[in-house]
């Protein structure tokens, strides 16, 4: 049965702080043209100084005049994002969090310079995409990741579908960035998983226990995702 992973610290903070950005954004850019999802926004395919902040700032630029499109970014990170951090622990899914979103914005933008990519990557979705993939290869081979408690499918499989989806939104949207973004996120979230597997980031987490309320991680079942 579907069920919202408890409102912990860090998702009241990652949430809120995107639907507050949205609220910003919306009044900036409808009613002010100020032009600030563009400044946020990571813009691919050539040098530009923005891009010093922007591999930083992307997954704020969420705004979008479809407002359904801006709940499903929402729901999409707090119950992914909030089963992966009740699974394996809070400091372990900032790191995820910050590695998956800046290393994506880093090397989709190395990327660009090279491949025919003339766009923007904006919101949160290499976040979501690479908690997936990390605990789907954590998983791999002996779990089952259970989507809305009606989509039991190993955990093998669910990396191939998204890889799959992603190349299908290639195909209809005709951007590179729709196909190589998501690849790129997947990709970091199993290098996160075998990094930390070999025990990289133990310093970095104990630093980080002084500044959250943690939750420890690490269920006795091998389910996840509801």
């Amino acid at each position: 049965m579907f069920r919202f992973p408890p409102p912990t610290r860090l998702l009241k903070i990652l949430v809120g702080g995107l639907a507050i950005a949205f609220v910003v954004e919306a009044l900036a850019d409808n009613w002010q043209g100020i032009g600030l999802v563009r400044l946020l926004a990571l813009r691919v395919g050539d040098l530009h100084l923005g891009a010093l902040w922007q591999v930083f700032t992307y997954p704020l630029a969420i705004f979008t005049p479809q407002i359904f499109s801006v709940l499903i970014q929402l729901f999409f990170c707090w119950w992914i994002i909030g089963d992966f951090e009740r699974n394996v622990g809070t400091e372990t899914t900032v790191m995820l969090l910050v590695f998956t979103s800046v290393g994506t914005g880093l090397v989709v933008f190395a990327l660009g310079l090279f491949l025919p990519m003339r766009s923007y990557l904006t919101g949160p979705w290499p976040m979501v995409l690479g908690a997936i993939s990390a605990m789907a290869w954590r998983l791999r081979g002996r779990g089952t990741m259970n989507l809305y408690g009606v989509v039991p499918m190993k955990a093998e499989h669910l990396l191939i579908a998204l890889g799959v989806f992603s190349l299908v939104v290639f195909i209809v949207s005709k951007d590179l960035i729709d196909l190589v973004g998501p690849l790129v996120a997947l990709g970091l979230g199993i290098a996160f998983t075998e990094w930390t597997r070999r025990g990289g980031g133990s310093g970095i987490r104990k630093q980080m226990r002084r500044g959250f309320r943690v939750i420890e991680g690490g269920r006795k079942d091998k389910r996840w995702m509801n």
